[in-house]
Formats: structure tokens, C-alpha cells, sequence
């Protein structure tokens, strides 16, 4: 058993180097000098060691790459997108892609995905570092759309890189339940699903989304079409100092000619809910007439829900005269001051989402 394990182990690693040999010229193995044992976790953004091949393209210099070093031994770092393989984490950095002109990488990345990799878009950059991650399911046609703002730049380049893992794990899932044949004869009244995640650091707490958007298949035959966006938002206070005091969804439907949609229905309106056995009010600042979807939550401060956190699941329902769903969403938290009860932060998430789309926002 041994001998045969040794010889597999023997075999993988001539494969390795002959990979990365034959790459040599733009794109390169890396090796950081100095391993830590162990990474500390910043915020909610757990390292978890994959070991996947992840491609670091277009930066200069080595943070990056250390970052993602903590996740796997597999860090490549690559000059062009051309020159990764399909299937793979791939992490872009942003201001190259300004120098390189967003149109032919946009391209570039939009190949990649349409072959089952997930592309991250990365900006270190403070006050607030960002990442915008795409990946495209081609078996089922799912999207999976992700974006972060956090303080430390590494915090957001880990919760990217897992949030790719996760999305290139669908992929798999999704490969094996063809391979069964899972997915013979079915009929669903929901077309593919857009997963749209997000969070957002404040000084008090996290802001984390997790969104769903489907197209209604009831074959109109008239060119319109109709989506179901069901919000899942998070309100999580970070210590003892603060509370999860409130939350919202705000997005505007009208007035784009190009999007040509208009709010069909939505919940809740305003009232009283329950969270595990406390109550959260609700306030419905919707308008059919100017295509307004506004809803907002907000917490009793003395309840467990507003100390340890709450997530509300408002949904709204899209009509459009034509072409595919579009548009932003604009998601708050609100916290408190857990002696004075007072409002000390509210943090704002913006999450673009195109439900025929192939690549990250450039």
C-alpha cells in the first residue's frame, strides 16, 4: 500500500513540475519565504487550507500571493489571463486591469467562467478593500456573484477565495449529479438561480447578504418575463459594545430604458415579526407607482436578537417588457450603543446584479 501511495505522490509531483515547467515564461509557481505555521483569522473570515490551484494575475507585488498562501500551496502567478487553465480560482488585480483596458479583459474573463472558473477582481486599496467574484455553473446555468468590503485588504481577498472554493464545489456537486442522472426529465417552474452573496465590515458589525434571483417560467410567449428576488440579510454586532439595532433593501425599477422593468409585488409590508421568539418590526416604505422597493427592519434592543444578531428574508417580484434582470440593490445595517441604546453606525452595501452575465463588473 505504501509503495503504491509513494508511487502515486511520485507521479503527481513529476506531473507538477512538468506543468509548471512548460509555464515557465508567464506564469510561475509561488513560493513564499517565510511559511507561518498558522494565519490568524481577521474578522469572519476564517482561512480554511484547500490546497487548490488559485492564479494571481497582473500584481506586482508579492501580499496577494501571501495572503492566498494561507489557503493553499498551490499559488500561481501569472502575467495574462490566457495563460490559466480552466477550472480554477483566479484572482485578479484591479488596477492592472485598468492598465490593460477592461474590454479585452473582460473578454478574457468571460472565457474563463464560461469554462467553469471562478474570477475574483481584487482592490487592496483603503479605506475599504474590495473584491467582486463571478463563476458560472455551464451544467446547470447558475450564477454565483460575490462581493466584499472589509478594512483589512486580507480579510476580503479570504472571504473571495472562499467564497470561489464554495462556488467551484456547486460546479462539482453539479457534475455528479448528472453523471447520476439527477437531472433527467425535470421541470422546475424557476429558471437557473443567480446566488448573489455579499459583506460589509463597519466599526460595529458585519453586513452579510445572501440573495437569490430566478426567472418565473410561465411561457408568456410576448417577450416579458418575471423574476422572484428573495433577500437574506444578516445584522451581526461584533462585541458586547454594540447592537444589531436595524436593516434594510432599497432598489429603484423604474426609469432605465434599457432595463424596462417595473415592481410587481413584494413582502412584507409593514408589521410585526418573529425571530426566534423575538419581535421584529418591519416598515414598507414600497411605491408601485415609482417602481420603489424599500423595506426596513429594526430590532428591540433588549432582545437576544438585537445582541447576538438577526436575519430578515423580504422578496420582491420583477415584471420586465424585455431582455434579462438587471439592476442594484442597496442593503443597510444599523447598530447601537448597547449602554445608551443609542445609534452609533449605519453601514450601506450596493450588490450589482446581471442575470446574463459572464464575468465580474470591470
Amino acid at each position: 500500500m505504501n509503495m503504491e501511495k509513494n508511487s502515486r505522490l511520485a507521479i503527481a509531483a513529476v506531473a507538477v513540475l512538468a506543468a509548471v515547467a512548460l509555464a515557465a515564461v508567464s506564469v510561475s509557481l509561488y513560493s513564499p519565504h517565510d511559511r507561518m505555521p498558522e494565519y490568524p483569522a481577521v474578522g469572519y473570515g476564517a482561512v480554511q487550507f484547500t490546497d487548490l490551484d488559485v492564479y494571481a494575475v497582473g500584481f506586482r507585488d508579492s501580499s496577494v500571493c501571501d495572503w492566498l498562501a494561507a489557503s493553499t500551496d498551490h499559488v500561481y502567478r501569472a502575467d495574462r489571463l490566457g495563460d490559466v487553465p480552466s477550472g480554477k480560482v483566479v484572482v485578479v488585480d484591479s488596477g492592472w486591469i485598468s492598465a490593460s483596458g477592461a474590454s479585452s479583459v473582460k473578454s478574457e474573463m468571460e472565457t474563463l467562467t464560461k469554462s467553469g472558473s471562478a474570477v475574483v477582481v481584487f482592490d487592496g486599496a483603503p479605506p475599504h478593500a474590495s473584491a467582486e467574484g463571478f463563476c458560472y455553473n455551464w451544467l446547470t446555468g447558475e450564477r454565483y456573484i460575490y462581493a466584499s468590503e472589509t478594512f483589512e485588504p486580507e480579510d476580503a481577498l479570504v472571504r473571495a477565495y472562499n467564497w470561489a472554493v464554495s462556488s467551484l464545489r456547486m460546479i462539482d456537486i453539479s457534475a455528479e449529479n448528472r453523471d447520476f442522472g439527477y437531472y433527467s426529465d425535470l421541470r422546475i417552474p424557476l429558471g437557473p438561480t443567480v446566488y448573489s452573496y455579499g459583506d460589509k465590515e463597519g466599526t460595529s458589525g458585519w453586513l452579510s447578504v445572501s440573495s437569490t434571483y430566478n426567472e418565473i417560467l410561465y411561457g408568456r410567449g410576448d417577450g416579458s418575463s418575471q423574476y422572484l428576488v428573495k433577500h437574506g440579510v444578516t445584522v451581526t454586532p461584533k462585541s458586547g459594545d454594540s447592537l444589531a439595532y436595524g436593516s434594510g433593501v432599497r432598489s429603484v425599477y423604474g426609469g432605465n430604458a434599457d432595463f424596462r422593468g417595473h415592481l410587481k409585488d413584494y413582502f412584507p409590508t409593514t408589521s410585526v415579526l418573529s425571530y426566534k421568539g423575538d419581535s421584529i418590526r418591519s416598515l414598507d416604505n414600497s411605491n408601485f407607482g415609482k417602481e420603489l422597493f424599500d423595506v426596513s427592519f429594526s430590532a428591540d434592543l433588549s432582545s437576544g436578537s438585537a445582541e447576538k444578531g438577526f436575519t430578515v428574508s423580504p422578496y420582491a417580484v420583477i415584471h420586465l417588457n424585455g431582455g434579462e434582470y438587471e439592476g442594484t440593490v442597496e442593503y443597510s445595517a444599523a447598530f447601537a450603543d448597547t449602554h445608551r441604546h443609542s445609534a452609533v453606525e449605519n453601514i450601506k452595501l450596493e450588490l450589482f446584479t446581471d442575470t446574463d452575465a459572464f464575468s465580474p463588473r470591470v
